[in-house]
């Protein structure tokens, strides 16, 4: 009778291990997960605010790169996808004078609002050397929002 009962542990230990698996790859199936995603309309918010406060302040309009602008969405993709927010290195601006912003925010609008509460990030919006830009926003699988914003002298 010792023996069965000895049997019977060792097959389910051999089980175990598999059934955890199956497990493991049927919840896969039900819930993969999320790829971050760029939000077009958050960028738009985001320079359309900039673009306004400069003209407020008689300061020019920034005008869109895309250069810059897939490197700020290459940046937030990276974020959204390590958790690790933090500024770039500015290997994008290859050698130029530059600046970079970066927010999380559950908006766009939020985003820019915390910038401009933010007076280091105020300054690089308001910066007048500044002419380009390169923004990328992109959303989280919890919908946050993650934005670089990236400025560039011509």
């Amino acid at each position: 009778m010792r023996s069965g009962s000895l049997r019977t542990v060792l097959a389910a230990a051999a089980v175990g291990p598999v059934a955890a698996l199956a497990l493991q790859s049927a919840q896969a199936q039900v819930s993969p997960p999320c790829e971050p995603e760029v939000a077009p309309a958050a960028e738009d918010v985001i320079i359309d605010r900039t673009n306004a406060l400069r003209r407020s302040q008689g300061i020019p309009e920034l005008d869109r790169h895309w250069p810059i602008k897939t490197a700020a969405r290459k940046w937030s993709l990276r974020m959204a996808r390590t958790g690790d927010f933090k500024h770039s290195n500015l290997g994008w601006s290859r050698g130029r004078r530059a600046g970079e912003n970066i927010a999380m925010a559950p908006t766009g609008a939020g985003a820019f609002r915390a910038m401009l509460n933010s007076p280091p990030h105020r300054r690089n919006l308001l910066n007048r050397t500044w002419r380009l830009e390169g923004i990328g926003v992109v959303a989280r699988c919890d919908g946050m929002l993650l934005v670089t914003v990236n400025l560039m002298a011509p």
